[in-house]
């Protein structure tokens, strides 16, 4: 299911927008739920990463994003 929504952009936006999505190949609207989705996923991250860090902090583990990134790597 889909349910439109209204955004109101600033003129500069707008045409940057269109610039940009035409350039792509997709539509406006495409390119404005794509943005919009890649924000809820970072949003998500940030939350998760949020709640690991208060663990292991609370176990009295320090990391640093380079550390997690070294671990991973």
């Amino acid at each position: 299911m889909s349910k439109s929504i209204t955004v109101v952009l600033p003129d500069e936006i707008e045409a940057r927008l269109e610039e940009v999505s035409s350039a792509k190949g997709v539509s406006a609207p495409e390119w404005v739920s794509d943005a919009i989705r890649r924000q809820l996923f970072l949003h998500e991250f940030e939350e998760i990463r949020a709640e690991a860090m208060a663990e292991l902090d609370s176990r009295g583990v320090q990391l640093t994003d380079e550390d997690v990134f070294r671990i991973v790597s």
